[in-house]
């Protein structure tokens, strides 16, 4: 199932809900879903981008429902670009989905200036799992606002990075969430830059993987792919 939505709010945003893969939810019945959002609007960030896509199908194939959707400003969501209140639209984005599909768990995940967003929205909604995807240590002006809390957020994380990224560079993301209280599980994608070209797949597997153990209570353990 893939039906275009409306997400209310102080700005409508446009999305994208999907239904988790057949065979992946026992019975049929959807647990919960996953809230994924995109790198930064100002930069050619959306929801249709692929590595935000093959996030989603990460999710889904852990048999959760998801929803991609535009932050303010982007194709036909109405508002324009603010740079922090993103995080609101990740909170709306992730009411209007419980109202569709349960509301537990609830798994944010983001990609890019998306992950900074999801990680702001993660210490008010208290989401099952947290999952970034190239955090980005270049915002330097949301640090005051976006990070000083961060470490309320006691869920699993996965952060997920390439060698040859140079905006989340692996060694700096992970001593970053370290000395704000996160442990995270890190996986190192080898080769991959800031857009994953050519190895979304590996996203897609890395995600998933993560999801089937931090949603079942298993232990997360990090490594290199």
């Amino acid at each position: 199932m893939r039906e275009e939505v409306w997400v209310p709010g102080p700005h409508r945003l446009e999305g994208i809900l999907e239904a988790p893969d057949p065979g992946a939810v026992e019975g049929g019945a959807v647990p919960g879903g996953a809230v994924v959002s995109h790198a930064h609007p100002l930069y050619g960030g959306s929801m249709t981008l692929p590595v935000v896509h093959h996030a989603a199908k990460g999710c889904r194939e852990a048999g959760l429902a998801t929803l991609r959707f535009n932050f303010r400003g982007v194709g036909r969501s109405e508002g324009l670009f603010h740079g922090t209140d993103e995080a609101r639209d990740v909170m709306a984005a992730a009411a209007f989905l419980g109202t569709r599909v349960g509301s537990w768990p609830l798994v944010l995940a983001g990609y890019s200036f998306g992950a900074s967003m999801s990680m702001l929205a993660a210490v008010e909604l208290k989401p099952a799992a947290l999952i970034l995807v190239a955090f980005p240590l270049v915002f330097e002006t949301l640090e005051p606002f976006v990070f000083s809390r961060i470490g309320e957020y006691e869920g699993p994380v996965l952060a997920l990075c390439g060698t040859e990224d140079q905006i989340a560079l692996p060694g700096r993301v992970e001593a970053f969430l370290k000395e704000r209280g996160l442990s995270a599980e890190m996986t190192v994608l080898d080769g991959a830059d800031h857009l994953f070209g050519g190895r979304q797949a590996l996203i897609e597997r890395t995600i998933g993987d993560f999801l089937q153990r931090a949603l079942n209570g298993k232990e997360a353990a990090g490594g290199e792919a």
